[in-house]
């Protein structure tokens, strides 16, 4: 009997065997010499198909919380900008003061948490001087929030990249 080894050997990759036996085994195909040498390496080409799916399933869901918090953030500052513009035309006795603060700190709330940050109340901002500046340190302080998040993204990204060659 003939087999169409390069079909099998895409169904067991993908399929939920544990071993080549037990593939071979379902498929009522002679466990026997000839076969070992068809089969031969199946099973490591099964494990680096299933570390690639792992790997890039883990991609995608950094690329989406990425989006998730980089949208996030966008809407919060938006949030921000919107009580700020509110406090500054109206006067200090106006109901909508009130309205307006509130919507400064929800969007402020808003964007630490989109960041990561939320709950973190004790940080201590301090300038550093470091001279001389490396390309990096130009390139951050050119970016905005949203462009330092895209670049951590794609930075975690090519890191996978270099691990899994």
């Amino acid at each position: 009997m003939r087999h169409d080894w390069y079909t099998l050997k895409s169904e067991f990759t993908a399929g939920n065997w544990i071993t080549v036996a037990d593939f071979l085994r379902d498929r009522d195909i002679k466990d026997n010499s000839r076969t070992r040498l068809h089969t031969k390496g199946w099973l490591d080409e099964k494990r680096q198909y299933q570390e690639d799916v792992s790997r890039r399933t883990q991609e995608k869901v950094i690329e989406k919380e990425v989006d998730i918090r980089l949208r996030q953030q966008k809407i919060a500052q938006k949030i921000q900008v919107q009580g700020l513009q509110k406090l500054q035309s109206t006067e200090s006795d106006d109901i909508d003061t009130n309205t307006a603060f509130k919507m400064i700190v929800s969007g402020l709330e808003q964007e630490r948490s989109a960041l990561g940050m939320d709950g973190k109340t004790d940080i201590v901002q301090q300038n550093i001087s470091i001279q001389p500046k490396t390309n990096l340190d130009k390139l951050i302080e050119s970016m905005s929030y949203v462009e330092v998040l895209g670049l951590i993204a794609e930075l975690k990204r090519e890191k996978e990249h270099r691990v899994n060659k």
